[in-house]
């Protein structure tokens, strides 16, 4: 039986996000006036000089807009708890050890604003996985995956904003799709291990809340999120719960 622990060192992590939005109102791009004048509303400034992270779109009606993240993570090495194990260590007790492991995921988003303090969102990613092995009798080998993941729906309501939207606070909350594939198998046949798995195989909730700050050209903010999975999947297990903070804080360089 192959081991089911994956390479748990410090990742490297790259990410790169392209977004573009749109409103049924919105004058072609050469008539805008990209001024600080006062004649522009306070949101589109905020627009124009308060960028926020990916997957956050508030604060106007009737708006669509579409977003791409790539996201790629390599990580090597193994540890028990905090502490580091060798590949032979881990062979004592298994057939094969896990030496590395990379990430690379496609996300598209799609969002829209119904109203000026709501937003639905849809994102669907395709996650490409390749995981190095070393087995007993010394010999190498690579397992790969690849395959739509688990999509997530989500909705962000406005519960808080300061005069000039200088503080804000979002709740959200969303369900993930178990539409990825939980039975990818190896160039053997046999099911790879959970970790090379497109999906999670389950339903899960998305609850979170999320504070955004501004005094331009600078503008911060804080995010709590949370997954919540809901029961086993059709092979008896389930990924575990997952809590992600993050902070971040931007500034527009050509104000």
């Amino acid at each position: 039986m192959q081991p089911l622990s994956i390479p748990a060192s410090s990742p490297t992590r790259i990410e790169s996000n392209f977004v573009t939005k749109h409103h049924a109102g919105d004058p072609p791009m050469s008539n805008m006036e990209m001024s600080g004048s006062n004649t522009q509303d306070p949101e589109m400034r905020d627009m124009m000089a308060a960028p926020l992270p990916f997957g956050i779109m508030i604060g106007r009606a009737e708006r669509w807009m579409v977003g791409y993240q790539f996201m790629y993570e390599q990580l090597d090495g193994m540890r028990v708890g905090s502490n580091r194990v060798s590949d032979a260590s881990v062979l004592d007790n298994f057939a094969t050890a896990p030496t590395d492991m990379t990430m690379g995921m496609h996300m598209a988003m799609v969002m829209y604003a119904p109203t000026a303090r709501t937003t639905i969102l849809a994102m669907i990613p395709y996650v490409g996985m390749s995981m190095g092995e070393l087995h007993r009798d010394g010999t190498r080998s690579t397992e790969r995956s690849d395959g739509i993941g688990d999509v997530e729906l989500r909705g962000l309501f406005s519960v808080f904003a300061a005069p000039e939207l200088r503080h804000r606070v979002l709740l959200d909350f969303g369900v993930v799709l178990p539409t990825g594939s939980v039975n990818q198998r190896d160039a053997e046949g046999s099911r790879t291990e959970y970790p090379m798995q497109t999906g999670s195989g389950t339903y899960a909730l998305l609850p979170g809340v999320t504070y955004l700050g501004r005094a331009l050209p600078w503008s911060w903010g804080a995010m709590s999120d949370a997954t919540a999975r809901l029961g086993a999947n059709e092979h008896g297990y389930r990924l575990g719960d997952r809590y992600q903070p993050r902070v971040w804080v931007t500034r527009n360089m050509a104000s």
